[in-house]
């Protein structure tokens, strides 16, 4: 089994219904992919509203390969200060 990995910093944070994390447009990015940052700039333009970034598990799941139901997964959080 190949270990992958995935590091950012960013601030616990929630949209109502679900928790997530809010994090700097670079690690967005990075993590979800151009196609789904650019929907999400032109969706905060058309709104006129100023852009925030929320990952949410799904994303880093996703980013890592490893989204599929059943699928073992280990998660490590660190608290900085």
């Amino acid at each position: 089994m190949t270990e992958q990995s995935v590091e950012f910093k960013g601030m616990v944070a929630g949209d109502g219904d679900c928790m997530c994390f809010e994090v700097d447009e670079t690690t967005y990015r990075r993590i979800v992919g151009d196609d789904q940052w650019e929907m999400e700039l032109a969706l905060f333009e058309e709104e006129g509203r100023a852009p925030y970034w929320r990952l949410y598990v799904n994303d880093l799941l996703n980013f890592l390969g490893c989204g599929e139901h059943g699928q073992d997964v280990g998660l490590i959080l660190t608290r900085t200060e």
